[in-house]
């Protein structure tokens, strides 16, 4: 196990930023961030967009309500987000530019954290819709909606292997939030943390051997670094 940082781990030091890089078609595989696009973040419950170098910043999602958790399409041309406009949080997806804006997700329960597949064709996301919160995978336009993590605990989080073939996120199944994983359809769920103090916030490195995730198994909150398989 591996206490470092390296610049694909910036998007979990400060999670609110989330980080476009262009038509993201590279599969050399690099572990380094070689072009920064634009940065999408929150800032007074809005949504927000900034050229790589902090300049050019702009609302994007301009609501009166509660707007978050913003998060790429893979191609760059798409947000989705968290907002709580129709009297509860659910997922809105909206075009760059923020134009377009709507509810994919439609339910009467919490639904948040989305994340896009790297296909760009599903996104997984967190939701309490079944009494306890679990994840929860749909179609891009929000269609067939299903819990995959399936378990009486609390799951969060969901993040995605860059092939697409896996979910990484944390749950408190065990007694303390872990870091599981699981196939993309919900199935070879494990803990690949093992630890007793509480680890979260899962994020792949981009050639998909390293996940990364914050833990306080020091005494107080850090970055690790595992190999995918938890070693």
């Amino acid at each position: 196990m591996k206490n470092r940082l390296s610049l694909w781990l910036l998007a979990l030091l400060a999670f609110p930023l989330v980080f476009s890089g262009g038509d993201g078609d590279d599969d050399s595989g690099s572990s380094e961030i070689e072009e920064i696009g634009e940065i999408a973040f929150m800032s007074r419950a809005e949504i927000y967009v900034m050229d790589g170098d902090g300049k050019n910043q702009r609302n994007i999602s301009n609501n009166s309500s509660w707007d978050s958790s913003p998060a790429w399409s893979p191609d760059g041309n798409q947000l989705a987000f968290s907002s709580n406009r129709d009297g509860n949080v659910e997922i809105y997806v909206m075009e760059a530019d923020g134009s377009n804006q709507r509810n994919i997700s439609e339910n009467s329960s919490s639904d948040s954290n989305a994340a896009w597949s790297p296909h760009e064709n599903q996104i997984a996301f967190t939701s309490d819709r079944g009494g306890n919160f679990q994840i929860y995978l749909m179609d891009a336009n929000g269609e067939n909606q299903r819990n995959i993590s399936n378990n009486s605990s609390d799951d969060s989080s969901a993040a995605w292997s860059p092939d697409g073939k896996q979910i990484a996120f944390y749950s408190n199944r065990d007694g303390n939030w872990q870091i599981y994983l699981m196939n993309a359809d919900g199935s070879n769920q494990r803990n690949i943390s093992n630890n007793s103090s509480a680890d979260t916030y899962p994020a792949w490195s981009p050639n998909g051997n390293e996940i990364a995730f914050g833990s306080d198994r020091d005494g107080n909150q850090k970055i690790y670094v595992m190999d995918a398989n938890g070693e």
